[in-house]
């Protein structure tokens, strides 16, 4: 069965070269067990949210000479 409700913590790390391009890593992850079931054999299955990214980003109007 699914549960409703997960609480959990993000974790991000982040870097900007000359305020033109920004790279960036974040995971996150759940520290509820937001599944539980039991498989053919009886034997039980749980499941905790997770995710990762990877992100970059671009400063256009510093790129076009805008301020």
């Amino acid at each position: 069965t699914w549960k409703s409700f997960d609480a959990g913590v993000q974790m991000k790390v982040g870097y900007s070269i000359k305020n033109l391009i920004a790279l960036s890593i974040h995971y996150d992850v759940g520290f509820l067990k937001v599944y539980e079931s039991l498989d053919p054999r009886g034997k039980p299955n749980k499941a905790n949210n997770s995710s990762f990214s990877l992100n970059a980003g671009l400063n256009i109007s510093k790129l076009l000479g805008k301020k």
